[in-house]
């Protein structure tokens, strides 16, 4: 005889009463009965076997092209819902990351003024903004939560530094030592906001300090197209002597989307 599924009342041991669908071997009805660990069809008519189960929907995914373009669909949306896709303003901010760059001053000691700008060379045509690779992805958004900021000058404790960031490369009409102010394209660059930190750590090798955005919680940015950078410009907030060729190590906490 074929064994069919049936349903039987059960008692557990607490003698509690359920009921439960359950193979009938014998298929009269008399048993013996088996719990049953696997799929069972919609009518309830036997068991489905599993694995004739996968082999039919392998072959109709072989046969029919497009529900093999459905199906990539479906699984495409279901990873950019679980990682974020590139650009979706859909999505909920993901990973925390910590993003950093170093710069490096000229081999001088000039001292700066309030608003100078801090750079990697004197000549206005040789400054470099720093690259800060901040996204998940190209053309993906996020936001910045702090800034770390850390210099091998020890005796720059308590001084402060403003860090401005850009959307795109700014260019400056300025080295450094020379005004921050109307001498960087900040406008046309996309300038996203600025964060100013207080050198308050001091440590044997230079000074530490951190810093929140000046406006807000955070500073939301889109990179620059087609990358996954924004730049970053420093600007002294004193009279301040530097060290030669010291150098700045940069760190953000950015939530990537």
């Amino acid at each position: 005889m074929t064994a069919t599924l049936t349903t039987k009342q059960i008692k557990d041991g607490a003698g509690n009463v359920f009921v439960q669908r359950v193979l009938d071997v014998s298929g009269t009805g008399e048993g013996p009965f088996l719990p049953l660990t696997g799929l069972a069809d919609p009518d309830g008519d036997g068991p489905i076997d599993v694995e004739a189960l996968a082999n039919a929907i392998l072959a109709k995914l072989s046969a029919d092209p497009a529900t093999q373009t459905t199906l990539a669909a479906l699984l495409a949306a279901v990873q950019a819902q679980k990682t974020g896709a590139a650009g979706d303003p859909q999505v909920s901010v993901g990973p925390a990351k910590i993003v950093t760059a170093t710069l490096t001053r000229p081999a001088d000691t000039a001292t700066y003024a309030t608003g100078d700008l801090i750079a990697n060379s004197t000549s206005a045509g040789s400054v470099t903004p720093i690259a800060i690779a901040a996204a998940r992805a190209n053309d993906a958004t996020g936001m910045v939560r702090k800034v770390r900021l850390a210099t091998s000058n020890a005796a720059w404790a308590n001084n402060t530094v403003r860090v401005h960031l850009f959307r795109s490369a700014p260019t400056s009409s300025v080295g450094d030592n020379g005004v921050f102010a109307g001498s960087v394209n900040g406008i046309a660059s996309v300038h996203l906001g600025y964060l100013d930190v207080t050198f308050d750590a001091a440590f044997s090798d230079g000074v530490k300090g951190e810093g929140v955005p000046n406006a807000g919680s955070e500073i939301n940015f889109d990179p620059a197209s087609g990358t996954a950078n924004i730049y970053a410009l420093l600007e002294v907030r004193g009279a301040y002597v530097p060290a030669s060729g010291q150098t700045f190590a940069l760190a953000l906490e950015v939530l990537q989307n």
